[in-house]
């Protein structure tokens, strides 16, 4: 979330007077940016203790079709296609490809950050300086524009990509890695899934998101090629105000979305990318879902987290309004695992214990479900969205997880660790609980992002979604 400012701009630039730039960004990113809260034991002493799933979770997760709409991997130097774990130290961030093998990964949205001003005084400005450009200079690379971080971080997922088919080739137990393109694409990740049986190969799906239209350059112009390159997912905006619309967390009053802006997403729509309104001021997540009401087409909220009250107007948490606009277009909310999305109000607790954190996840999760389920108990809107969808209006219909890994954060486990999260969530979704429902937990873990993106890539429609994720909700075979 990138708050820890004047210190990591000062650890920063002495690390470049002192040389071994690369070697203490590794440090900073794994000390102060992407960590995993430990556990609190009653003596309060701290320690780096794991949490184990129970045995039911375990199993139950070992069959699911895992999906995660956000992980900002792509903007750290990483040893992807090896791993980042090794004895005697801690692992390097959250994301890695032998531990998406390990914690059954189907799909992972790596998402592309251009930009990142620190939050100063409880909001965040464009001219503020610029910490992903620190960071990127840090792990000695060159220099760039906007667009060319973005292509140098595509760059760099295509060389994952191309590394751990050329390793999987010579060690078939390998997992093997795809970007999604088209509905073909992520069709035959589903079904190379569902059809694996232990001792095979996984194929790991990996889908490409843009956090902020400044990223395709000052007017937007270089969308086309970041397009053209596997961009299928867009925001408007990432943590500030920019010419393309307003963000949740930007400073001063903020703007709805521009003409400019609405004309790139309608853009990117048509391209088949997906329109990700995680960051978006409530007057751009208006604006948008107002351009869909006669041609409903889902959106997402890759990451973020629920209010505690209906109506609040917590810049990273949507409120009852936010979630029936995003609902209404049949989309889907992915649930984020870091303390100021799971605990509202009580973040600080929570980036100290794990189970604390837990927990607050959990409750996120059942205020999202009670959130949907008001909006589902106005006739009008019922009728309306049971219409679109030829579906009951459900709120298990309408949630993914939306991690953020790898995005400054602090959270309970790494992206092997998510069986976990199992053992906290509500019921129908908890597995240890009497009203479990399996269908409704597959949906969450994954079914939902496999019938959006079924829906906006190129090839894809309302038939193909249901076609296409259909294996994902009657489940795979546990390794």
């Amino acid at each position: 979330m990138w708050r820890r400012t004047t210190s990591l701009i000062l650890m920063g630039v002495l690390a470049g007077l002192a040389g071994g730039c690369q070697e203490v960004a590794r440090d900073i990113e794994r000390q102060f940016l992407n960590r995993i809260v430990p556990v609190a034991r009653p003596s309060q002493a701290v320690v780096d203790a794991p949490l184990v799933p129970s045995d039911v979770a375990r199993d139950v997760f070992a069959t699911l079709f895992v999906a995660d709409l956000h992980g900002d991997t792509a903007l750290f130097k990483r040893r992807f296609v090896e791993g980042e774990c090794h004895p005697g130290r801690p692992c390097q961030g959250h994301i890695d490809l032998p531990r998406l093998a390990a914690g059954n990964a189907g799909l992972q949205v790596l998402t592309i950050a251009t930009r990142t001003p620190p939050e100063i005084l409880g909001c965040v400005a464009v001219d503020e300086p610029d910490l992903a450009g620190l960071l990127w200079l840090l792990q000695g690379r060159a220099r760039s524009d906007l667009e060319e971080r973005a292509e140098g971080q595509i760059k760099a997922i295509e060389g994952w990509a191309s590394q751990a088919n050329a390793r999987a080739a010579g060690d078939p137990p390998a997992p093997l890695m795809r970007i999604i393109f088209t509905t073909d694409d992520l069709g035959q990740v589903v079904s190379r899934w569902h059809a694996r049986r232990p001792g095979q190969p996984r194929l790991i799906g990996v889908l490409l998101g843009l956090e902020g239209l400044h990223g395709a350059g000052p007017d937007g112009g270089h969308l086309v090629p970041l397009i053209g390159r596997g961009l299928r997912m867009v925001a408007p905006t990432h943590r500030f105000h920019n010419q393309f619309g307003g963000a949740s967390e930007g400073c001063g009053e903020a703007p709805g979305l521009s003409p400019r802006g609405r004309s790139l997403l309608e853009l990117a729509a048509r391209e088949g990318a997906a329109i990700d309104l995680a960051h978006a001021a409530p007057q751009v997540i208006r604006d948008w879902t107002a351009t869909l009401e006669q041609n409903p087409r889902p959106v997402v909220v890759s990451h973020g987290g629920i209010c505690l009250d209906p109506h609040c107007t917590d810049g990273r948490n949507l409120n009852l309004a936010d979630v029936r606009r995003i609902v209404a277009t049949d989309g889907v909310i992915g649930l984020g695992f870091w303390p100021a999305a799971a605990c509202p109000g009580n973040e600080g607790a929570c980036a100290r214990d794990r189970q604390l954190l837990l927990q607050g996840i959990g409750e996120s999760f059942a205020r999202l479900a009670w959130f949907i389920d008001r909006a589902c108990a106005e006739p009008g809107f019922r009728v309306r969205l049971e219409r679109d969808t030829g579906r009951p209006c459900s709120p298990w219909d309408h949630m993914a997880f939306g991690s953020d890994f790898d995005g400054a954060v602090t959270v309970p486990f790494d992206v092997a660790g998510r069986a976990l999260l199992l053992d906290y969530l509500p019921a129908p979704l908890n597995p240890t609980r009497a009203s479990f429902d399996l269908v409704a937990l597959r949906k969450v873990a994954g079914g939902n992002a496999c019938r959006v993106f079924a829906r906006t890539l190129p090839g894809g429609s309302a038939a193909a979604a249901t076609s296409l994720c259909a294996p994902v909700l009657r489940g795979g075979h546990a390794p």
